[in-house]
């Protein structure tokens, strides 16, 4: 029997009855044996014992992040992989923090230092509410505070420390009275998560200073000129920081607005998130796409791109995202995606990723290698490159099968003769008689030469993507040619 049978003929296979509960990393540490093993993967704990005999690299190496948070092994093996509908029905519950000695937070916790007030004449009520979740090593200090007029609630959050705040890495969901904030910073990721006292509208504002490292949320009130005791009731995770990997993620329905054609079987969905939601994204962070595929949640992760590359695509007013995704006739979900009325909806998780934009600041040349839809992270690296940056000198080199597969060839094409710090290679490995360029696949005597090998120190950065064994092979080539680790960052899905 095979473990998608046997999910199929058990409603259950966690353990615990169906509940959904939180573990702590010391009830974790308690089922590390092959005959009671739980696994904790991106804040989620699984019992993986009915999964061992069924894993594919066999009962050892699995045990290997059993009784603990196995997300860093996890990401290092397989990252690639969709745990969470592999496992679904294994799913024990969430990993807590343990329990510790904290006051509740409250409007009447002290006023912080830091904080700069709102000093409105009109304001009747204001808080300052620091950040009461668990200490991690290096964790930025966050904290907000709200005020109201007769018309509008405000919430200014604050990010402390030497920490940047990236415009880009703010999520805003309101869906009725609920209100989702987050905001990431370095590593980190900060919630507001509250049950709002009283009814908004789903039309609000938000506002990102990235100088004075402040996000302004306004909400308009329902009811104008009735003043609200408190912002609401706190909900897990409120005014918490917490690493990146250990967040929960939430999704939204997006509703597919437009779909256009790149290539033969590559195309551009653009969904519109809901009126109540905001979503910007980092440069090379993905979203995930989840679907109901013959009774079984399937999701995968894209990385948005902007629609085209020229400079006017510079800014995202947060509402739109858009995909650039290769259909396969035997895939999974893409035939699903592919068969989308405009209208219809499918559901959006929150951005992931590890690539650090703050690397770009330090650069002057910029390597991208890219195999078929791997070209995806590359078209915002590409429109950094050429219209934010003023000097750095960008080459890509993009692998596909034959010309027809070519992403954007003729945009590309005119976008190289118009600029001369632009530089493009283009590899085909099944090209007929008539192509005159290079042929193959990725190897070290094609990237002799074209990765320059005179960049002093850190100013050189090599982005590489694609399936993954072609990824394997552009590292091991990068390692050969004796690049630094710190110089190449390969994008998984």
């Amino acid at each position: 029997m095979d473990w998608i049978r046997l999910t199929r003929m058990n409603p259950n296979l966690s353990g615990v009855g169906g509940k959904i509960l939180d573990i702590t990393p010391d009830e974790l540490g308690k089922h590390n044996k092959r005959e009671d093993a739980w696994i904790c993967l991106k804040g989620r704990v699984y019992n993986v014992t009915p999964y061992m005999e069924f894993h594919p690299g066999g009962e050892d190496e699995l045990m290997r992040g059993i009784g603990k948070d196995a997300t860093d092994l996890f990401n290092q093996v397989h990252k690639w992989v969709n745990f969470e509908s592999m496992l679904e029905k294994c799913l024990v519950g969430k990993l807590v923090a343990p329990t510790i000695s904290l006051r509740k937070s409250s409007f009447a916790v002290p006023k912080i230092q830091f904080f700069k007030k709102l000093h409105r004449s009109d304001t009747t009520a204001s808080e300052d509410v620091p950040d009461l979740g668990v200490d991690f090593p290096g964790k930025p200090f966050m904290g907000y505070e709200w005020s109201q007029d007769d018309s509008t609630i405000t919430i200014t959050i604050q990010c402390g420390n030497d920490y940047a705040l990236e415009e880009d890495r703010v999520v805003a969901d309101l869906v009725g009275q609920r209100l989702r904030i987050r905001i990431g910073v370095e590593k980190f990721l900060y919630f507001i998560h509250a049950e709002l006292q009283d009814t908004v509208y789903n039309d609000y504002y938000v506002h990102v200073n990235c100088k004075l490292k402040s996000v302004e949320v306004r909400l308009v009130k329902e009811k104008s000129g009735i003043s609200w005791s408190s912002l609401g009731t706190f909900l897990p995770g409120h005014n918490q920081t917490v690493p990146s990997k250990a967040a929960d993620v939430f999704s939204r329905p997006c509703v597919l607005i437009d779909k256009c054609s790149v290539t033969h079987d590559v195309y551009i969905f653009t969904f519109a998130l809901p009126q109540g939601s905001f979503m910007w994204l980092p440069i090379g962070h993905h979203v995930s796409l989840e679907c109901n595929v013959k009774g079984m949640k399937i999701s995968r992760s894209y990385t948005p791109v902007i629609p085209r590359l020229d400079r006017d695509q510079a800014t995202s007013d947060g509402k739109c995202i858009h995909l650039m995704i290769k259909v396969y006739s035997d895939g999974v979900l893409t035939p699903v995606l592919n068969d989308l009325s405009i209208g219809e909806t499918v559901e959006m998780k929150d951005a992931e990723g590890d690539f650090d934009a703050s690397v770009l600041s330090r650069i002057r040349n910029l390597v991208l290698l890219a195999a078929g839809t791997g070209f995806t992270p590359m078209v915002r690296l590409l429109h950094w490159a050429l219209f934010v940056s003023k000097d750095v000198n960008v080459k890509l080199m993009a692998f596909n099968k034959t010309v027809k597969d070519i992403i954007w060839k003729d945009q590309l094409d005119a976008l190289e003769d118009s600029n001369d710090r632009l530089s493009i290679v283009n590899v085909l490995s099944g090209a007929d008689d008539s192509w005159e360029g290079p042929r193959g696949r990725i190897c070290i005597d094609l990237l002799q030469g074209f990765i320059p090998d005179d960049d002093p120190g850190d100013s050189l950065l090599v982005c590489v993507c694609g399936p993954l064994p072609f990824t394997k092979t552009a590292l091991k080539c990068l390692e050969d040619l004796e690049y630094s680790q710190n110089n190449v960052h390969a994008f998984l899905g």
